[in-house]
């Protein structure tokens, strides 16, 4: 027979924040491999530009994405229309 568990369980917070770790680690790194570039990101993470833009969102990345893109000498997206 099946045991149901509460979605507010331990295991259940533990196994969120975990996945939440991870994902944050997989954007960082791909983040900063592809110098700040999103789209280049997003296409090497296979997911689409948003998705990476709401996720950075979520965890706090925008800056870093910023910040490599300057060192990179990679125009930003509002630097790119007004050139």
């Amino acid at each position: 027979m099946p045991t149901s568990y509460p979605s507010d369980s331990r295991l259940a917070r533990e196994l969120s924040s975990a996945i939440a770790a991870s994902e944050r680690r997989i954007i960082h790194r791909a983040l900063r491999e592809h110098h700040g570039d999103i789209g280049a990101t997003a296409l090497y993470l296979g997911i689409h530009r948003r998705t990476l833009e709401l996720r950075m969102r979520d965890h706090s990345l925008r800056d870093d994405a910023a910040a490599w893109r300057t060192e990179a000498g990679t125009p930003g997206p509002r630097s790119a229309k007004s050139a």
